[in-house]
């Protein structure tokens, strides 16, 4: 029973992180979506009440405006963010990984997965990180940029 126990206590975190929380992340954002929306509809709806036809055409214009309206230097912090969240995401794995590794004294199949997830990772935010530098450089260059 001790054997099947510890089989099953292995299971449970790559399932959860396979299979939870990806759904947990798809309703947070459904959720955060669905709520956006009904926001979106209790103003137009007091829009309507008003009887004002212009207003209703003026609040959905700004209601689409807001959603959309995205300066370029959010965007380019935004890589910024994105570069540096998943470039330490990946040496927390990785450093995982030679923890795991210090104490089995033997590469095992979760310590590989810990450095190959990692090693994504960090290259996935060495991406955003160029991008970024290439993008604020490029707005500087054009004068676009400034503070």
């Amino acid at each position: 029973m001790e054997y099947f126990s510890y089989y099953i206590a292995k299971a449970i975190v790559p399932l959860f992180i396979v299979v939870v929380l990806p759904v947990m992340v798809v309703w947070l954002v459904t959720r955060w979506k669905i709520n956006r929306d009904n926001k979106n509809a209790e103003i137009i709806k007091k829009a309507v009440e008003s009887n004002s036809v212009q207003d209703v055409d003026k609040v959905i214009m700004g209601l689409r405006n807001a959603s959309q309206d995205r300066s370029e230097k959010d965007i380019v912090l935004k890589n910024l963010l994105r570069g540096c969240m998943f470039t330490i995401g990946g040496v927390f794995l990785i450093i995982i990984g030679f923890v795991y590794w210090h104490d089995n004294e033997w590469v095992s199949d979760e310590v590989a997965g810990f450095w190959t997830t990692g090693a994504i990772s960090i290259a996935i935010g060495v991406a955003y990180l160029i991008v970024y530098r290439v993008s604020s450089k490029m707005f500087e260059t054009d004068g676009r940029h400034k503070d």
